[in-house]
């Protein structure tokens, strides 16, 4: 649900840019990254589902996922 990393110059311009209030941009960051983000929920095992059932961009953001993974333990 996290953001994860993020390039710090865009996070200061969407800060400062008018367009959100504090409370958006912290659930930008906090409970609306990651699977939520981009898939609309947190729950691995429906993730694991849309893929089987075909979809791509799922699939994609589900190995995405797993590979900033995989290199923040390397």
């Amino acid at each position: 649900e996290r953001a994860g990393t993020i390039p710090a110059g865009g996070l200061i311009d969407m800060c400062f840019s008018g367009e959100y209030t504090k409370d958006e941009l912290m659930k930008m960051l906090v409970g609306g990254g990651g699977l939520a983000g981009y898939l609309g929920t947190t729950d691995a095992v429906k993730v694991e589902k849309m893929i089987k059932e075909g979809d791509q961009k799922a699939a994609l953001i589900y190995e995405a996922m797993a590979y900033q993974i995989a290199k923040e333990i390397g």
